[in-house]
């Protein structure tokens, strides 16, 4: 082979080399960006979850709100069916499945609380659990 096809060989294959690197490199590149954009997006999420709870009001505004929605409720109501109703009225996202389950645990406490006082009841009789204002 003459010395110019021998020089160009070696430089084809320095060529393909640094292409293999280059690939290599590219691909963790990717990968760490993905990364990357996976925790921001969790993070972006933690903090419209601290925003949420922040600003869902004193409990006051909740319990308030939920004692109102029960005295005027035909019946009992379910803790999820109070919840929504109690956002809506709050002009809170009601559709976001994360900020309901916040909230539902939320309107829990201040129901178990009111349980206690003797505020509210309630019947267990059903697969679900309703709540009442207590007569």
């Amino acid at each position: 082979m003459p010395r110019r096809a021998t020089s160009l060989t070696l430089r084809a294959e320095e060529v393909a080399s640094a292409l293999v690197r280059a690939e290599t490199s590219l691909a963790r590149l990717r990968v760490d960006f993905d990364h990357l954009q996976t925790t921001l997006a969790r993070l972006q999420g933690q903090e419209e979850i601290a925003s949420f709870v922040a600003h869902t009001g004193t409990r006051g505004d909740v319990l308030r709100t939920v004692l109102g929605i029960l005295r005027t409720a035909n019946g009992g109501m379910e803790l999820r069916d109070v919840t929504v109703r109690t956002m809506r009225e709050l002009d809170m996202d009601a559709e976001n499945r994360k900020f309901v389950a916040i909230m539902m645990e939320k309107v829990r406490i201040s129901l178990l609380r009111q349980e206690k006082a003797g505020v509210v009841r309630t019947d267990r009789t059903t697969e679900a659990t309703i709540w009442r204002i207590a007569l």
